[in-house]
């Protein structure tokens, strides 16, 4: 009876056993389930994932061949870019000297126009003092050749005071650079002498044309003098 008992006892510890064996398999399957489950989701994430890289593969090798598409133009632009700074380069040079010569040519225009100003001034004079000599001249050609005796006649030569305006006139102390034409005419007008109305009228004016031509020489010779001493003291000016 106790060996029966002892069996009896040992069969229901393995019947428990086999109970809780079997529990804890049906659990360890339950949680391979479990884990299968999450094993074919993340297979499926997985494989999505490596169908976005391939996708995401297949661009970045579109966008390098776009690249390198794009880097031969990009490298002539380059090219022809240190070729445009080269010619700036050649060309800031080139201004600067251009910008020397140009300095150095309106320095020769200064000069030059110095050197014409002072030969305009020379050849003024000089004009003046021809002038001067071939007015003196025809006015010594002219009052040797007057036919009519001029004794006793009325001209500017015996009038004192025309004397004395013409004396004056041909002192070089009383010229003045200023003066104007104005005043040249009227010494012109002042010194001129009138006709009188005569029975002999026609032997006056052939007297008086005589007379009138000597005093414009001496007049232009008068009016050169003034131009002379106007060129020579604005040249001392």
């Amino acid at each position: 009876m106790s060996e029966v008992s002892t069996l009896i006892e040992q069969l229901m510890e393995s019947k428990v056993l086999i109970k809780t064996l079997r529990n804890e398999i049906s659990g360890l399957i339950k949680f391979q389930n479990e884990l299968q489950r999450d094993y074919d989701a993340v297979h499926e994430m997985l494989v999505e994932r490596q169908n976005d890289l391939t996708k995401v593969t297949e661009q970045l090798l579109e966008t390098e061949n776009k690249c390198k598409s794009l880097n031969n133009p990009m490298s002539e632009r380059k090219d022809v870019i240190l070729e445009r700074d080269e010619d700036l380069f050649l060309l800031s040079e080139d201004k600067k000297s251009l910008e020397l010569k140009v300095t150095q040519l309106e320095l020769e225009i200064e000069e030059l126009k110095a050197q014409v100003k002072y030969t305009d001034r020379d050849n003024l004079v000089s004009s003046a003092i021809v002038q001067t000599d071939l007015t003196s001249s025809t006015k010594m050609v002219q009052t040797d050749n007057i036919p009519i005796s001029l004794e006793n006649q009325p001209s500017v030569y015996s009038d004192p005071s025309k004397d004395v305006k013409l004396n004056i006139l041909y002192d070089p102390k009383n010229f003045h650079p200023n003066i104007e034409q104005e005043h040249i005419h009227q010494i012109w007008a002042t010194s001129t002498p009138k006709e009188e109305e005569s029975p002999n009228s026609t032997f006056l004016s052939v007297e008086n044309d005589a007379l009138s031509g000597g005093v414009a020489a001496e007049l232009n010779v008068i009016v050169d003098l003034i131009y002379f001493f106007n060129g020579s003291m604005h040249a001392k000016c």
